[in-house]
């Protein structure tokens, strides 16, 4: 169970303690005894990019600008009900890599820029269904780094 809220904080620059905060519900992602929160929060160029289950499309990447309209899923990178489970979500340069099982290459490399047609595989690194990357990723600077197999 889970919701994503979106915190609005309103600074007076005049002075600190003016400074007021508000919490508005963006979208609830409580389908039942499965559902899930809104994982790996990660912030891509103003797009907050995350994972989370809902019954159709099981646990995927999706998006939100903030707006309920604007919260949705992005890409259902395992189609079906079955999980792709993004992982180890890095912004890096603009982008979004994290690692996917899209259910024909095993878990792999895979990026996003915020939108459905910018969300794809980026290499089978391990060639086939097995299992080729990417837990943990790790970001130094403009640089990905993580494990292959």
């Amino acid at each position: 169970m889970g919701a994503l809220l979106v915190l609005v904080a309103s600074l007076a620059l005049a002075s600190p303690a003016c400074a007021s905060i508000t919490a508005k519900l963006v979208k609830d992602f409580n389908w039942g005894p499965q559902g899930g929160p809104a994982e790996y929060l990660t912030d891509v160029d103003g797009t907050l990019l995350f994972r989370s289950w809902e019954p159709d499309h099981g646990l995927e990447l999706w998006g939100s600008d903030g707006s309920t309209a604007g919260t949705k899923l992005l890409k259902d990178i395992r189609p079906g009900a079955e999980d792709s489970e993004p992982d180890s979500l890095v912004e890096a340069g603009g982008e979004l890599f994290f690692s996917a099982d899209d259910g024909v290459h095993g878990r792999e490399l895979w990026t996003s820029d915020g939108t459905r047609a910018g969300t794809r595989l980026v290499k089978d690194i391990n060639p086939g269904p097995q299992m080729g990357c990417c837990d943990p990723m790790e970001r130094v600077g403009r640089m990905v780094y993580f494990d292959a197999y």
